[in-house]
């Protein structure tokens, strides 16, 4: 056997105990990483749908009773009789007749086996109840130490990633910081010659300058945002407040952007809309990064929608724009921090660092609400 492909050595135990033992089924159950016994291996076709979770009833009595267990006796166990309705019929879709716990070193359960009855229809005899146990103990070291090298080797691959996203990641931040820092020093040495420049050119300078100072601005308190979510330390302060006067102020804000691309923003207010407890700084922040994406996505002269409903006690929030479709594969990626979707040219044009939307969800969660992306069928998204 070889322990580091744990899906081929559950195969080859149900097989070969299924032959031993002339079983019409077995099913092998391992503890996955989520904490519940799932179904590695089968001999039938279409392996029945079962999970038992560690706080089971049935896995808590195989762990302090660690032996065979006759499908029988789920009937007669007091403690069994009492089985969820949803697992009991799920064990019944195994057709048990045999249930044999895998014990680890550390005498925890990790495992179980199912045996359906045999193919002559007679009771397993002693003898294969002995045969059933002792290959149980040996299996169970086996697949422990099988399982033990895929979650070691699955955390590895993770490990790796993370270091290939630190590092992505610390490019794009002194990518992000370096490009307005550039047009601050050189607009700064050009005042210096203030004789030598029309007031023209100085306003202009000044501009690039404040314009560059704010966006430095904006991705170092990102990178702060995100600091305070990873460790719990993001607080609302939060008040009454209507949302439509808030939206008024975002748009305002955000109108240059839409007419230097000669977009058109329509913002449709359902009227009236009732008062919400909300903190304004933070709900600004995530109309002002999904109103920017689509400012960034959409092309010139597109269209961007701005709609505001409430109902049933809820805020319904929504941005429609004309970019270009979301791919499947970047759309349930989309609220990850870092992440960017599009190939390297597009991340070229569109700067960013990949945190306002992993930012603006939580935020939104924060308000117990949900936000997520669709593509339209008309197109944009």
């Amino acid at each position: 056997h070889d322990i580091r492909d744990l899906k081929q050595l559950g195969e080859t135990v149900v097989r070969l105990v299924s032959r031993a033992l002339r079983t019409s089924a077995a099913h092998l159950l391992l503890m996955a990483e989520s904490g519940e016994f799932t179904v590695l291996a089968s001999t039938d076709p279409e392996p029945p749908d079962i999970t038992l979770r560690s706080t089971s009833l049935l896995a808590r009595w195989l762990e302090s009773h660690p032996y065979q267990l006759r499908g029988s006796e789920l009937a007669t166990i007091p403690l069994l009789q009492s089985l969820p309705e949803r697992e009991s019929a799920a064990l019944k879709a195994t057709r048990p007749d045999l249930i044999v716990p895998l014990i680890s070193k550390n005498n925890a359960l990790i495992g179980l086996l199912i045996l359906a009855e045999s193919i002559s229809g007679l009771p397993y005899s002693t003898g294969d109840e002995r045969l059933v146990q002792t290959v149980a103990s040996r299996v169970a070291v086996e697949l422990e130490n099988a399982r033990l090298y895929a979650l070691e080797r699955s955390m590895r691959r993770q490990l790796q990633k993370q270091d290939e996203q630190k590092t992505e990641f610390l490019h794009s931040v002194a990518h992000e910081l370096k490009t307005p820092l550039t047009a601050i020093v050189s607009s700064s040495e050009m005042l210096h010659d203030a004789e030598a420049i029309s007031p023209e050119l100085r306003e202009r300078l000044v501009n690039n300058i404040n314009r560059s100072a704010w966006l430095m601005d904006k991705r170092v308190g990102e990178l702060l945002d995100l600091a305070k979510i990873q460790i719990g330390t993001l607080q609302l302060h939060l008040e009454r407040r209507d949302i439509s006067q808030l939206v008024d102020e975002v748009t305002g804000q955000l109108q240059s952007l839409f007419t230097n691309k000669r977009q058109r923003l329509t913002v449709n207010i359902a009227v009236p809309l009732p008062e919400v407890t909300l903190d304004s700084e933070r709900i600004e922040q995530v109309l002002v990064n999904l109103l920017s994406n689509a400012n960034k996505f959409s092309p010139p002269e597109g269209e961007i929608v701005l709609h505001v409903s409430a109902s049933q006690e809820q805020l319904f929030v929504s941005v429609a724009d004309s970019a270009p479709t979301i791919p499947e594969e970047d759309r349930v990626r989309l609220f990850e921090a870092y992440f960017r979707g599009g190939d390297d040219s597009e991340r070229q044009r569109v700067p960013g660092l990949g945190l306002g939307l992993a930012i603006s969800r939580r935020i939104v969660e924060k308000h117990h609400g949900r936000i997520w992306v669709e593509n339209r069928p008309e197109g944009g998204n």
